[in-house]
């Protein structure tokens, strides 16, 4: 039995495989079932995962985005963007997705997908990068605070019931 206090090893991080899709999407899809559970703005498509599966195809393409993962554990993903001209800073990384699988979390794996995301923005000179979380998503909020980051902007949702109409 794994010890809370001394757990193994986190597993290495590497890019992202095309073959790695298949078992990221089992895990993105449970985090999102989890998602729509707490919240049902997060309900998916029903086309959801091919067009999930081609995305993660199209950023590991692109130059200036990353796919990681710590098979078969977790994964990660972001990309540099432009920021609007006002600010001092002219890129901001962004890390679009982070996903551990429920039975991996709190083993490091998180803090390894991470730490190789702010290598990979910290190699291209950014200065800094941005993400999201679920309000409901305390676990989250607090491993990001732990991770160094601080909250900076809250989204709001509004439903207007045009799509009943």
């Amino acid at each position: 039995m794994q010890s809370e206090r001394h757990p193994q090893p986190a597993p290495g991080v590497r890019p992202a495989r095309s073959q790695d899709v298949a078992w990221m999407l089992t895990l993105w899809t449970a985090m999102m079932a989890e998602h729509a559970r707490q919240d049902p703005a997060f309900a998916l498509a029903e086309d959801a995962e091919r067009i999930w599966q081609q995305s993660m195809w199209d950023i590991m393409a692109r130059p200036d985005s990353f796919v990681l993962v710590a098979e078969p554990y977790g994964f990660c993903c972001g990309w540099v963007s432009r920021h609007p001209a006002i600010y001092l800073a002219r890129e901001v990384g962004l890390l679009s997705e982070i996903c551990v699988a429920s039975g991996a979390q709190r083993q490091g794996v998180g803090r390894a997908l991470m730490e190789a995301a702010k290598d990979w923005f910290i190699s291209r000179d950014v200065d800094d990068f941005q993400l999201a979380t679920a309000m409901f998503n305390h676990r989250a909020q607090r491993f990001f605070r732990a991770m160094g980051g601080r909250p900076l902007l809250m989204r709001y949702h509004f439903e207007l019931g045009a799509k009943n109409a």
